[in-house]
């Protein structure tokens, strides 16, 4: 920029080539990536399951009710003709 040299103002800086950001990712991955994922999966799928098995539940009965079927036997159980 044109102006005055700053006094006390230090910069250091790396090499783009000496910089490695991606060094030992799917290494680290591999080996801790996975116990974790095994020791957070109770945690995840078993909450998870139940969620979808409630939810077929309830989407099965919803169309069982919705049925011919399931018209004519609350009809019955109702009272109804």
């Amino acid at each position: 920029m044109g102006g005055p040299k700053q006094k006390g103002v230090i910069t250091y800086a790396v090499s783009p080539s000496r910089q490695r950001a991606m060094k030992g990712v799917f290494h680290g991955y591999i080996f801790n990536g996975f116990s974790r994922f095994m020791r957070q999966a109770p945690y995840v799928l078993l909450p998870a399951s139940v969620g979808y098995s409630v939810y077929s539940w309830a989407k099965t009965k919803y169309e069982w009710n919705n049925s011919k079927e399931g018209h004519h036997i609350l009809a019955q159980q109702a009272g109804g003709h």
